[in-house]
């Protein structure tokens, strides 16, 4: 579904990312584990277009869409969570959840909503409440809800364990998981390797913007490196 091949990037005159190769299949969950810094959110911008890459290509579907403008990436079904949530806060959460779907029309729209719904209960139950009331959990579930809206193919989160109670992390994460069990295909970077790790297919380890692993996620979470430098395990 993503193919993301010799991928340079950065920020102006600054490199951050050099030859990232990485792809994702329909159905899948990958996970992109590193420290701060690695170059992981860099990398999720430019699949959607929010940074132009210096040189490689950004395959969606089979058509190369490197340096495509955000609008119409999302259009052609990829959605970022961004780290931070970015929420609008003196909305309602209904009206973020419009914001969500703007490409959305129709009956269309009140399916997705509907779904949305469905995978988080609690929205519903608060939708005329405005987001800078919600917790840190409900905020975050808030922002992926958005993300859905645009009925995305692949879904990409950044950081979404951000800030949050242990509890709270392990509820988003089995909502990723429903997510794909829905069709939609994740593409997730995380600092808590672990946790990223368990409910992924494959991963990718990204240090000062190299690929420097990648396996499937059982192979990572055997891994001495990964075991060392991410796992905290000796």
């Amino acid at each position: 579904m993503l193919l993301v091949d010799g991928l340079n990037a950065g920020y102006e005159e600054v490199q951050v990312l050099w030859d990232i190769n990485l792809a994702v299949r329909e159905g899948e969950i990958v996970s992109i584990i590193g420290a701060n810094g690695a170059g992981k959110t860099t990398t999720l911008k430019s699949i959607v277009g929010l940074i132009i890459p210096f040189k490689g290509i950004i395959r969606f579907n089979g058509n190369d869409i490197t340096g495509l403008p955000v609008h119409e990436a999302v259009r052609r079904g990829i959605s970022l969570v961004p780290e931070g949530r970015h929420l609008f806060p003196k909305m309602t959460i209904l009206e973020n959840l419009r914001m969500g779907g703007y490409t959305i029309n129709g009956d269309r729209y009140e399916n997705l909503l509907e779904r949305v719904f469905q995978i988080f209960p609690i929205l519903k139950e608060r939708k005329d409440q405005l987001a800078l009331t919600l917790s840190g959990g409900e905020q975050q579930m808030l922002a992926i809800a958005r993300g859905l809206m645009s009925d995305p193919k692949i879904l990409m989160l950044d950081e979404p364990s951000l800030g949050l109670a242990p509890k709270i992390v392990k509820r988003v994460m089995k909502v990723v998981s429903e997510i794909r069990e829905g069709g939609v295909a994740i593409l997730l970077v995380e600092q808590n390797a672990k946790i990223s790790l368990e409910i992924s297919d494959r991963g990718y380890v990204l240090e000062t913007g190299r690929i420097v692993l990648e396996g499937t996620s059982k192979e990572l979470l055997r891994n001495e490196h990964v075991k060392k430098a991410y796992l905290g395990l000796m």
